[in-house]
């Protein structure tokens, strides 16, 4: 446990000393004067959120929400945005601490925010589902990830992106499970 929680340590002071950097970066050298207002700095990373993804998942791991959100809060804070990863991270931490009634919450915000739901994050669902044993949970959650593709949700990623084989489907059952699914 130790290892994990120095990861989340190490990677929390280098997101610290980050936006320390981003916001020298933004303040207007001393005596200079400039008639136009400083324009704001790039976010870090190149607003990439893979940089946070180590410290996500150890605080993930040790189902620690307060440091998950402090995370993506500091993500959000420097202009990274998080992507599907950090969600599956978030949703992780939220089974693994017992929250699950905080998943379709994630999903909807996932969806509101265009982010489309990768192989990790419906891994992640269908991990939580098979080890509580529930069948019924396992079999409905596994028929929204292939719905999920089958609307087109996924933007041709993640689900959507297995082709037709893989899924053990043919075409002509493919495009039954889309009239179903489209209405």
């Amino acid at each position: 446990m130790r290892s994990e929680q120095d990861t989340v340590a190490y990677y929390s002071e280098l997101l610290r000393r980050v936006a320390e950097a981003a916001a020298a970066a933004a303040a207007p050298a001393s005596g200079a004067s400039s008639p136009s207002a400083p324009s704001p700095p790039s976010p870090p990373f190149a607003g990439s959120a893979v940089p946070f993804g180590p410290a996500l998942r150890a605080a993930a791991a040790r189902r620690d929400l307060a440091s998950v959100s402090e995370i993506v809060k500091q993500m959000r804070g420097l202009g990274c945005t998080p992507g599907a990863d950090a969600y599956a991270a978030v949703i992780d931490a939220s089974i693994r601490a017992n929250k699950p009634e905080r998943v379709a919450g994630l999903m909807a915000l996932m969806e509101e925010e265009r982010v489309p739901p990768t192989a990790a994050v419906w891994e992640v669902r269908l991990a939580a589902a098979t080890s509580s044993g529930d069948l019924e949970a396992l079999t409905g959650l596994a028929e929204e990830a292939l719905l999920a593709g089958v609307k087109g949700f996924v933007y041709k990623r993640g689900v959507a992106g297995i082709s037709e084989q893989v899924q053990g489907r043919s075409g002509e059952q493919l495009k039954t499970a889309q009239v179903v699914a489209c209405g």
